[in-house]
């Protein structure tokens, strides 16, 4: 079971390497930045409080996939190759039509409006926002929490309102507009949709 553990952990942080290197190397891609936003994103209010869902998501990185373990291992192979594929496909957009958004300064006012600062400090320079990887990897949350009912009800509805909170958090502390989400939520759809047609032919 230990060694069992350690593999799992091991497949985590590897998945979350690929993560972090793909949208940290698609930072220095020599196409030109298109700004987005639009009047939508301008009506949507700044609600600092939503960092901490944001920053919580690292965490979500290693709950889910132990969930998974615990609950139903079938679903583990397929949730990784969600995540490979959709961030590759992130990749992509990152590369070929890198984005960018103006970006208001945030007065240190509290320990949230800190979070979010500090969010900002690390995320610098601030392009490839479209496909929102937070929103894609929330999205997958939801489809596994919400079609497998071997799960215990608790995580189930946990993980779903958590990962429906990190989506709006990207759109609340303003790291992402609307545009990102819903690009994330097709190529996620898609993905999930492609990989469980696979799994249920093979029998997996």
């Amino acid at each position: 079971m230990i060694k069992e553990n350690k593999k799992l952990l091991i497949k985590i942080g590897l998945l979350y390497l690929y993560q972090s290197l793909v949208y940290f190397l698609s930072k220095f891609t020599p196409v030109s930045k298109h700004v987005i936003g639009n009047s939508i994103d301008d009506r949507i209010p700044f609600i600092a409080f939503f960092s901490v869902f944001y920053v919580l998501w690292y965490l979500a990185i290693i709950v889910i996939p132990l969930i998974l373990n615990k609950y139903k291992k079938s679903e583990l192979k397929k949730y990784f190759w969600n995540i490979i594929i959709g961030v590759t496909i992130c990749g992509f957009f990152y590369l070929f039509y890198p984005t960018t958004m103006v970006r208001n300064d945030v007065e240190i006012k509290g320990f949230f409006t800190l979070v979010v600062h500090i969010i900002y400090f690390f995320d610098q320079p601030v392009m490839n926002l479209f496909p929102s990887m937070h929103c894609l990897f929330c999205f997958y949350y939801i489809y596994h929490m919400l079609f497998n009912k071997e799960i215990d009800k608790r995580w189930r509805i946990g993980m779903i309102v958590f990962s429906i909170l990190v989506i709006l958090s990207t759109l609340f502390i303003k790291q992402h507009v609307v545009i990102d989400v819903i690009s994330a939520f097709i190529i996620s759809i898609i993905v999930y949709t492609i990989t469980s047609l696979i799994f249920r032919k093979k029998g997996a």
